[in-house]
């Protein structure tokens, strides 16, 4: 009775994307206790983030019945808008969604992006660019995933495109074998089981070739898309179907959808998947970080730009521009992530973001995930240094988080950035 009481009475006006969820989300005894979403001795908690620009992050965990709530048809790869966000803006709806409060319980890196700062320079530093990646190996230590726990419950699906003379998201092909082999190493450790969709034939051949020893639980393939982009809801479409019909799949109880070009960061991860299993239709989002390219990464030759132009602007303009941005900006050596924080407010996400910062602003700062065996200086094999919050990474527009690199904090009071200004009626 007091819930028909509380339908009849809940106002009549749309809300937020990702909110329209049945009115019981809003009680407590329904979904998450307090030690969830206020957090505890061990974890800090969450927020809700119903604003689908803020929520993407090309990546999200949800159960089982939550991903196939909505099944993506078939004619949704073929028409209407088409682009690898729209896969993950679809399961969305209906849906909660959640991001934790402490950045280093749940995120990712998002490897394309360090090219792509390098503007039209990336292909003249490709070369070392690369050599940087390759000589990492923080990303198959215990630093991206502490407690040493996997789930064979979850199964992983990522779309993958990296066929010559296509689309493949501006980055060059060597990139992307590296990227997805990055990626798979990363998730060994948490999500033993993971899968690939792709759209060519050539990619097929790649990702199943014995020699490149990527281990895919199972290859999907829809070879007919109009156009690469749209290989985001491919990927959901075919996962859903394998679900459905696939013995091989049956298995699963939760879907972790990530894309190829993403270091999974996870500190706890029966935590996530607690959450994830509400009463009410959760997805649970890890943040989506971005590297940022410095001088220090192409190592100690100098550069030889000749008199090159790319696009009218002499050969290594950009660049420079970029190595310059970031050189003066404090960088936190997390040594040991278990001992380490990096708080956002609790606000909810709202569309107005008037507490977001521009790239340029005085108090971003970064952060770099240590391999164990780096000690104190930095060391090749050390991730790149990245934001220290999340946001729009082409306008530069950062959420960001407080970093805490030599303890763990519970987020509360000064520990955590102030959050959207109290009197705006939108926060």
């Amino acid at each position: 009775m007091r819930a028909a009481v509380l339908l009849l009475a809940a106002p009549l006006y749309a809300r937020p994307h990702g909110a329209d969820v049945a009115a019981f989300v809003r009680d407590r005894r329904r979904h998450l206790n307090a030690t969830d979403e206020d957090g505890d001795h061990s974890f800090a908690g969450t927020y809700q983030c119903p604003e689908a620009g803020e929520a993407y992050s090309a990546a999200f965990l949800c159960k089982k019945s939550v991903f196939l709530k909505h099944l993506v048809p078939e004619t949704r790869l073929h028409k209407g808008v088409g682009n690898m966000e729209g896969a993950s803006n679809y399961m969305f709806k209906r849906n909660r969604l959640l991001k934790t409060v402490d950045l280093f319980d749940f995120f990712v890196e998002h490897l394309s992006w360090y090219e792509r700062r390098l503007f039209k320079d990336a292909s003249l530093l490709r070369d070392r660019s690369l050599a940087r990646i390759k000589t990492q190996t923080f990303h198959r230590t215990s630093q991206v995933n502490p407690s040493g726990t996997s789930s064979d419950r979850v199964v992983v699906i990522m779309p993958y495109y990296a066929t010559k003379g296509g689309d493949s998201g501006h980055s060059a092909l060597a990139s992307r074998r590296i990227y997805l082999r990055k990626t798979v190493e990363s998730l060994k450790p948490t999500f033993p089981h993971y899968t690939v969709c792709v759209a060519t034939k050539p990619d097929y051949e790649y990702v199943t070739d014995p020699q490149n020893d990527l281990g895919f639980y199972d290859v999907l393939h829809y070879y007919t898309l109009p156009k690469p982009s749209r290989l985001g809801f491919a990927t959901v479409h075919t996962a859903q179907q394998a679900m459905l019909n696939n013995p091989k799949w049956s298995r699963f109880e939760y879907v972790f959808y990530t894309e190829s070009d993403q270091i999974l960061h996870v500190r706890d991860v029966n935590r996530l998947l607690h959450i994830a299993s509400s009463e009410v239709p959760n997805h649970v989002l890890p943040h989506r970080i971005s590297p940022v390219p410095r001088r220090v990464d192409m190592g100690p030759e100098p550069f030889d730009w000749g008199n090159g132009r790319v696009l009218g602007v002499a050969a290594g303009t950009k660049a420079m521009q970029e190595f310059g941005r970031n050189a003066p900006k404090k960088v936190h050596r997390i040594t040991d992530v278990t001992k380490a924080s990096c708080c956002f407010d609790r606000s909810q996400c709202v569309k107005h973001r008037s507490h977001w910062k521009h790239g340029g602003h005085s108090s971003v700062e970064l952060f770099q995930i240590a391999d164990p065996t780096s000690g104190k200086e930095e060391t090749v094999r050390d991730s790149f240094a990245l934001v220290a919050g999340e946001g729009n990474f082409l306008r530069q527009q950062f959420r960001l988080c407080k970093t805490h690199p030599d303890r763990r904090s519970m987020c509360r009071g000064d520990d955590a950035p102030p959050g959207p200004h109290p009197v705006d009626p939108n926060a």
